[in-house]
């Protein structure tokens, strides 16, 4: 999950474009994701889908990010259900259930975006299929601690998103309690990497990574660096 650029805050989504830092944190974090890719050796990145919410500021930053990704990868149809919005009450916090109309309106397509977007492989077995041998199990535990191989099938995903909703994503797929999801902050053009295994465990390899970008390049919204 990619945090969109930095963005000029106007009442109209059109008008909310990047910045030029934005641009420039764009271009940083397409460089990263293919030295990313590059730096797999003999395992094979397969990119399977490329996904984007509907506002204005996610979709340039994707258009920026494509120019440094394999040719086949191509930008899904833009979707609504990923746009920004409060997903969750926060607790504690001053929100009250009663009076905040946002996240009664949000949070719906909040979770259906999470469980649309973030499940077990495809290709996992049914439950019902999978043997109850106890040496295949233990060797399943084992397969799943371990690391991959270069010849496993694997699928990435990318979302070009927002900062709310990637915090939201984060907790509901840690299994933790989504209304502390404020307390998370994803600075602009950060990747935060998860993997969910076909047994359904999720490890969140990391958070807001901005190890690509200068430090004046560093951005939350119109916050600079990391004092504010």
């Amino acid at each position: 999950m990619i945090r969109h650029g930095q963005y000029v805050h106007a009442k109209k989504d059109q008008d909310c474009v990047l910045t030029d830092l934005g641009k420039r944190q764009a271009h940083a974090t397409g460089k990263r994701i293919a030295s990313m890719i590059s730096a797999s050796g003999n395992f094979k990145v397969n990119i399977s889908e490329f996904h984007v919410s509907d506002m204005t500021r996610a979709k340039e930053t994707a258009v920026i990010l494509k120019e440094y990704l394999p040719e086949s990868v191509t930008i899904n149809e833009s979707d609504a259900v990923l746009n920004e919005g409060t997903p969750a009450y926060t607790i504690p916090g001053k929100r009250s259930p009663e009076k905040d109309l946002s996240v009664f309106r949000t949070h719906p397509r909040a979770e259906f975006a999470f469980r649309k977007y973030f499940h077990r492989s495809k290709m996992a077995k049914p439950e019902e299929e999978e043997s109850h041998d106890q040496q295949k199990d233990d060797l399943a535990v084992e397969n799943d601690l371990n690391p991959v191989s270069a010849s496993s099938n694997h699928e990435f995903e990318i979302i070009v998103g927002h900062g709310n909703m990637i915090r939201y994503f984060v907790m509901r797929a840690l299994q933790l309690p989504p209304e502390a999801w404020l307390r998370l902050s994803p600075f602009n053009c950060s990747i935060t990497y998860l993997v969910i295994k076909p047994s359904g465990n999720v490890s969140l390899r990391s958070f807001a990574d901005v190890g690509h970008l200068n430090a004046e390049e560093i951005t939350f919204s119109m916050h600079e660096g990391y004092c504010w």
